[in-house]
């Protein structure tokens, strides 16, 4: 289930450590978008399993980030394994992609879903400690953006029943809310330092 971060060769100017990107799909079954709710189960609940193993990990680390001031980097690659399964099937359930998620989170098994986060060298040890008071801004913010994606996947849903596609616009804004509600995860769950930006794009 581990992988292998990406590493980037090149730094990029505001170019945040978590990224995500999901391929465009020209079409998309019609039929599919009665049923994926149903079709997601089973890896949802193996996901869940992994779950509790990730809230152990996340609770070892925390104690690494604290003392040493890194983060092991096999718990790092377990949860960025996690962390990508979980936009696989975000991406799936919110009609962004019909192929079927893996029951995985390994790198390069899901092609129309990239997600990687740059492995961190050094963490700040004091703010370990109050991540969960400085995310509360963005988690406020973050509330009002699902609220109006939930809309936009309703109108989604009729879209692609209608014409068998997406409306790049509302690909776009579903794709950003996905982006910056992981990189919320990421930031709260230590596996990186850099505050989510304010904006949906990468």
């Amino acid at each position: 289930m581990a992988s292998m971060a990406t590493s980037v060769p090149v730094a990029m100017p505001n170019r945040h450590p978590v990224q995500l990107e999901i391929v465009y799909p020209e079409s998309l079954s019609r039929w599919k978008i009665f049923l994926k709710w149903l079709f997601i189960i089973p890896n949802i609940i193996v996901l869940t399993f992994v779950g509790f193993a990730f809230g152990v990990i996340s609770f070892f680390a925390w104690w690494a980030v604290l003392f040493t001031g890194r983060y092991p980097r096999s718990l790092f690659d377990f949860a960025e394994s996690y962390f990508r399964w979980l936009a696989n099937l975000y991406a799936y359930s919110w009609l962004l992609v019909d192929p079927y998620p893996p029951f995985s989170g390994a790198a390069d098994r899901y092609p129309p879903v990239t997600f990687n986060i740059d492995y961190p060298e050094r963490m700040n040890q004091i703010l370990v400690l109050v991540k969960w008071l400085t995310i509360i801004p963005a988690i406020f913010v973050f509330m009002f953006v699902l609220f109006a994606a939930t809309i936009v996947q309703f109108v989604a849903w009729w879209a692609i029943l209608i014409t068998g596609r997406i409306p790049r616009g509302m690909f776009d804004f579903l794709e950003g809310t996905l982006r910056w509600y992981l990189r919320i995860m990421a930031y709260y769950y230590l596996t990186t330092d850099a505050y989510p930006p304010f904006r949906l794009r990468a």
